[in-house]
């Protein structure tokens, strides 16, 4: 029997594709490396958009300097593929609560990795929580003044923490339809059963709660700070040739609303920082890897 949402779901990830294909042309990735960049701390919020984080910037942290850069990949694994693998950087320690680590990077790139996706998991929100990332990051830098700071937070990446979104479940079998269910973003474009203003709603909610705690690490660390995103996402953006509207972060899809993110510097007084070989690696086990990549809905 023929299954109409099979063929629906089939036809749509075709149309992507040949979108994929005609932005891959037109625009490709850019080469932008926020490594080789002036900063003591790189603060990393996982698919920030630029228009849901400026509004916080420019009314809590006037202190800092707004912008925007186009980064080279369109979802984690192929920023953390395309930055952090592309070279050495003993300078730099490394704090992740993003499961693409797992998979993904070289952990010889880096003096150390500190990865919280086992110690710091939160089974009840199927994520990372902020708080976690914040308390890691500030034991980390006092541990290893000398090296710069790399914190990858996971929010605002969907699972959505607010109040909007704790209906929005993470994981396994959702509101949305059971073990089959797609990610809430890709259930935009083959399912709607969310509505959008809810979808969004929940997304702004979570660039709020991780900019609160990226606003509190911030007034614990010394040095010059960036606050950036590794990609962002699209919320209903038309598609070309096919004017479909596109949800997610799709994979290497270098659409303009993916790759461009926030670039925000805060001020503060250099410190002097050494290279040194890798030591005190965390590296996690395959199992613990997909479950995490799935609860994050890229399963």
């Amino acid at each position: 029997m023929w299954d109409f949402n099979t063929i629906k779901k089939e036809f749509l990830q075709r149309c992507i594709r040949l979108n994929r294909y005609w932005y891959r042309l037109r625009y490709g990735f850019s080469e932008f490396n926020p490594m080789q960049e002036d900063w003591d701390n790189l603060l990393i919020i996982d698919a920030a958009r630029p228009d849901y984080t400026e509004e916080y910037i420019t009314g809590q942290m006037n202190n800092s300097d707004f912008n925007c850069v186009e980064m080279p990949a369109s979802y984690s694994g192929g920023f953390i593929q395309k930055v952090f693998n592309k070279k050495e950087y003993h300078d730099a320690v490394y704090v992740t609560a993003n499961p693409h680590t797992g998979t993904t990077l070289n952990h010889e790139s880096f003096h150390a990795v500190w990865n919280l996706l086992d110690s710091h998991w939160d089974k009840e929100l199927e994520t990372v929580p902020p708080e976690s990332v914040v308390e890691k990051a500030k034991e980390a830098h006092e541990r290893y003044p000398d090296k710069r700071l790399v914190v990858h937070f996971m929010q605002p990446h969907y699972p959505f923490l607010g109040p909007t979104g704790k209906d929005i479940a993470a994981g396994i079998g959702t509101e949305l339809g059971g073990a089959d269910s797609p990610h809430p973003w890709n259930e935009q474009m083959w399912g709607n059963k969310i509505p959008r203003h809810k979808l969004l709603k929940a997304y702004e909610e979570n660039h709020k709660i991780a900019l609160e705690s990226v606003d509190k690490l911030v007034g614990c660390l010394t040095g010059k700070t960036v606050i950036t995103a590794d990609h962002t996402n699209l919320i209903g953006e038309r598609g070309f040739p096919i004017p479909m509207r596109m949800y997610g972060h799709i994979i290497d899809f270098p659409h303009p609303n993916l790759t461009r993110v926030p670039w925000i510097e805060v001020p503060g007084e250099r410190r002097d920082t050494v290279s040194e070989p890798p030591r005190d690696i965390e590296e996690l086990d395959s199992e613990t890897v997909e479950h995490r990549l799935e609860a994050l809905g890229y399963k």
